[in-house]
C-alpha cells in the first residue's frame, strides 16, 4: 500500500478512514495533517495535489467512503 515513497490511492482511502474511526470527524486540514504525519513522504501534500487535485478532491472522490460537509 505505502512502499518507498509510492503512496496509492487504496492506501491513503485507508489511512484517512482509519484516522476518522480514530478521531471522528475532522476538518480536511486536519485529516491531512494526521496523514502526513502516518506516511514516511515528505512530499505528501504536492503529491495529493499533483496526482488528485488535492486531498479535499480526493476524498470526493470516494464518496461510498468519506462524506464532506460543505464547511470543510
Amino acid at each position: 500500500m505505502v512502499l518507498d515513497a509510492d503512496v496509492t490511492a487504496g492506501a491513503l482511502v485507508s489511512l484517512a478512514r482509519e484516522v476518522l474511526l480514530e478521531y471522528g470527524s475532522l476538518p480536511v486540514g486536519e485529516v491531512g495533517k494526521h496523514l502526513q504525519e502516518a506516511v514516511p513522504h515528505d512530499g505528501l501534500p504536492a503529491l495529493l495535489k499533483e496526482r488528485f487535485g488535492g486531498l479535499k478532491r480526493f476524498l470526493e472522490h470516494h464518496p461510498e467512503v468519506f462524506m464532506l460537509g460543505r464547511d470543510h
